[in-house]
């Protein structure tokens, strides 16, 4: 018996287009396309649910808040991280150069047209945090929860960034 090859079957030798060098550029640029699709959209939804700078500073002052209402914290810590809170907020809001000291911040504060109330009560808190932090005088935990709730009305009232 006379073996017969499959191309003696079918007389076209035909290759398919993915499997030609044009083919697999082609496959290649829809895969990076995809790709980089994906990586633009997951980075979009995890900017969305992270919110502006304010949402991210109440957040914060939430759970600084709940920390130290279960005294979890030292009060050290809970002012550093408060002017902290202040600082990047202020750096958002009021287009504030980074690493300002906290009474170049009352000054810069002054200086972008900051309501007087709130620039007081920031002024405060910041005395307040001085004195903790360089351990001149220990505050009771019903003034720190006074002053997270203070740093949260300033953030709440101040608003949006001035274009």
């Amino acid at each position: 018996m006379e073996e017969i090859t499959l191309n003696e079957v079918y007389g076209i030798w035909h290759t398919s287009f993915w499997q030609t060098l044009p083919g697999y550029a082609i496959l290649s640029t829809l895969a990076l396309i995809v790709f980089c699709l994906g990586y633009l959209i997951v980075r979009s939804v995890l900017r969305y649910r992270r919110g502006t700078t304010k949402d991210e500073a109440l957040r914060n002052l939430r759970v600084l808040a709940g920390q130290v209402s279960k005294g979890q914290v030292e009060l050290r810590k809970v002012y550093q991280e408060l002017t902290d809170i202040v600082k990047s907020y202020a750096q958002w809001r009021y287009a504030m150069p980074q690493g300002m000291t906290d009474y170049e911040l009352i000054t810069w504060l002054k200086e972008v047209g900051c309501e007087d109330t709130l620039r007081k009560s920031i002024e405060h808190i910041i005395a307040d945090a001085q004195a903790v932090k360089f351990g001149r005088f220990d505050a009771p935990k019903e003034q720190v929860l006074k002053d997270i709730a203070q740093t949260t009305s300033f953030i709440e009232v101040a608003g949006e960034p001035i274009k």
